[in-house]
């Protein structure tokens, strides 16, 4: 998903902070801050979502139970937007239906640990999404009793998204989303090493390499993680991001928001108009930690533009149901 030189960047980047000291790594995060937590704020809380779901008077869609893809590592990336789907369809289905919806997504995604399937690197994207889904159940007091099942299907992930831990944002944040699922906060640091490294290294590049149209498409997907984890972090009252990060990160957004708008045509060809699907799920984490206070008045309706996008695209994976996960 990101190209061959961002991936070496970010190895050797690792790799070099790695051997002089893992201590050096916590430049903006204090461990401190980390251990002092004993219980996380999940980053999804499912109970919260579905009163707002309700709240907003949406029309209540009774749950039918699909055909589920066979465990075969090929079909991971399908079976993993299924379980997004069920991750929707627990927010809006009704009360009834409810505890159906997670049974569903605990037995199936334990079958497949069960099995042992592998997950390619290049598809941990979608093991995000997984644990978002995985928040709204372990946030639900009517969850089906499934510890066994849980153990197996967090072993199953852990083992996939380790080995990747330090070549690309879409491990980094799996494995702080696992750390923060399973309570570890051996995973949460060794997360937070990588996620150091692409503060300290990337985040600065990434301005420039927007005026690249074969970059485009990783800085989607780094602002989609990093906003992630930014907001995780603010969720447990830790600030992830030195002032100067901050503004580097606000330069970058309205600088994406300004690039997109004079190449959308060109950008529409190549990924499609406005598709929430993999490249703008950070806009609504954006908005909820800053609002538009940032925003360049010329950007402000590319934003909004594609807020709508999310709402009425549930059924496009991780950016479209992130307006189900996120919004207020």
């Amino acid at each position: 998903m990101m190209n061959n030189l961002f991936i070496i960047l970010l190895a050797i980047t690792v790799v070099y902070m790695f051997f002089n000291g893992k201590n050096a790594l916590f430049e903006n995060f204090k461990q401190e801050d980390v251990d002092r937590i004993t219980t996380w704020n999940l980053p999804v809380d499912g109970p919260k979502r579905r009163a707002f779901a309700q709240n907003t008077k949406m029309t209540l869609i009774p749950y039918v139970r699909t055909s589920f893809v066979s465990p075969a590592s090929t079909n991971f990336p399908q079976f993993a937007k299924q379980i997004q789907s069920l991750g929707t369809a627990y927010i809006t289905c009704p009360d009834s239906d409810k505890v159906s919806v997670m049974q569903d997504i605990i037995d199936q995604l334990a079958l497949w640990a069960n099995n042992n399937i592998t997950i390619e690197p290049k598809d941990l994207f979608y093991t995000i999404g997984i644990m978002l889904t995985l928040s709204k159940l372990q946030s639900d007091p009517d969850m089906p009793p499934s510890i066994k099942q849980l153990m197996s299907i967090y072993g199953w992930l852990s083992e996939n998204i380790k080995a990747s831990l330090s070549m690309e944002t879409h491990a980094a944040c799996a494995y702080l989303l696992l750390g923060i699922l399973t309570n570890s906060k051996e995973m949460v640091n060794d997360s937070l090493a990588a996620w150091t490294t692409i503060v300290n290294r990337v985040l600065p590049t990434l301005e420039t390499k927007l005026e690249s149209f074969t970059s485009f498409l990783d800085i989607s997907y780094v602002l989609n993680d990093l906003l992630l984890v930014m907001f995780i972090f603010q969720l447990n009252n830790i600030d992830m991001l030195e002032p100067y990060q901050l503004t580097t990160l606000h330069n970058l957004v309205n600088h994406y928001a300004a690039f997109t708008s004079k190449n959308v045509e060109y950008l529409t060809r190549q990924y499609g108009a406005y598709d929430p699907h993999h490249t703008l799920s950070w806009i609504l984490l954006y908005h909820r930690m800053f609002k538009w206070n940032y925003v360049q008045p010329d950007n402000v309706q590319f934003f909004g533009e594609n807020l709508q996008v999310m709402l009425t695209a549930k059924e496009s994976g991780y950016g479209g149901s992130t307006f189900f996960n996120f919004a207020v």
